[in-house]
């Protein structure tokens, strides 16, 4: 059974109207791994009210994880002349600024200022613009580990050596040493790194798992659950897919509420909006989700003040 609450920490502005119906329909070039950033695009779109195939067209460029690739990929994309692009992650918007300072991009990017990809959050200055994170969630995610085990005491990390991955691993170390949490870095940003990251955690002592946010964390989830069931390590997921595929917490940014006002910048765009000066959103809303299933599997009693307070509990 899954039960959901939406805690409200923050509001969105009321969607601008769908942009007219043009005679050829915007092309918006998404670079992205995880099909899941896809559907919570085309979400966003339709509920603003945006037709797919109307108004828009998504074509869709996968670099298959190789950066190297993703930079030619980008490239490509420009030569192409898309009237957009939608990166899903900062190395994706910064290969995408790098192939053209002229068409617009959207991203999704934990600290976007950090990365390069704008001057400032509020008058980003490029021909960027899009949602950001931020690389406290990592260390949230550490205190919702030590919640749900109150005895926690070493916890591997799995990170990719990226300038995002390496902000949010310094912010869970800083965290950690607040709490008296060791922590094991595994670089991991390949998928077949990450079956024998995982047993190597297992085999150092862990006594439960976190990754960062990263896109092939994404893409490969199952094969992240599957191993942390393997090995039984409790793991905590950047998103709440990973819960309901069998994973057992969650703690991120309201995926659907983000997405939504990712569209709305692109509905600004379309109409004729300069991107350096839509200011970056910064998520207001966030999702604690519990799989007790999984839980109980684990052998794990979750505190019950802990389940009252998730948003998702899959029971």
């Amino acid at each position: 059974m899954l039960r959901r609450r939406l805690l409200v920490i923050g509001s969105v502005a009321a969607p601008l109207a769908a942009a007219q119906p043009q005679q050829k329909p915007a092309r918006i070039v998404v670079l992205s791994r995880s099909p899941a950033d896809l559907r919570n695009l085309r979400e966003g779109m339709r509920s603003i009210g945006h037709v797919e195939g109307s108004s828009y067209v998504f074509d869709e460029r996968d670099s298959g994880g190789d950066s190297a690739r993703l930079e030619s990929v980008a490239m490509e994309a420009v030569r192409d002349r898309p009237d957009m692009i939608f990166a899903a992650q900062g190395e994706a918007a910064r290969a995408a600024i790098r192939a053209s300072a002229t068409v617009p991009v959207v991203f999704n990017a934990l600290d976007p200022v950090a990365e390069g990809l704008v001057d400032s959050l509020a008058r980003p200055g490029r021909n960027a613009t899009g949602l950001a994170g931020s690389y406290e969630l990592g260390a949230k995610r550490l205190g919702v580990l030590r919640d749900a085990l109150p005895a926690l005491r070493r916890v591997a990390v799995l990170y990719a050596d990226s300038r995002g991955g390496l902000g949010e691993l310094e912010a869970i170390r800083a965290a950690a040493g607040r709490i008296a949490i060791e922590i094991l870095p595994l670089l991991a940003f390949t998928a077949t790194a990450l079956a024998p990251a995982i047993e190597h955690a297992a085999g150092s002592g862990a006594e439960a798992l976190m990754s960062i946010s990263s896109a092939v964390y994404r893409t490969e989830r199952a094969a992240i659950i599957a191993q942390a069931a393997r090995h039984r390590l409790p793991a905590i997921y950047v998103d709440v897919d990973a819960v309901v595929a069998g994973g057992l917490m969650s703690y991120d940014a309201d995926r659907q509420l983000s997405y939504r006002r990712v569209a709305l910048q692109i509905d600004r765009i379309l109409k004729g909006a300069d991107p350096a000066t839509i200011p970056v959103e910064l998520p207001t809303r966030f999702e604690l989700a519990i799989n007790l299933r999984t839980a109980a599997a684990l052998g794990l009693a979750i505190p019950p003040s802990m389940v009252a307070l998730a948003d998702r509990v899959i029971e």
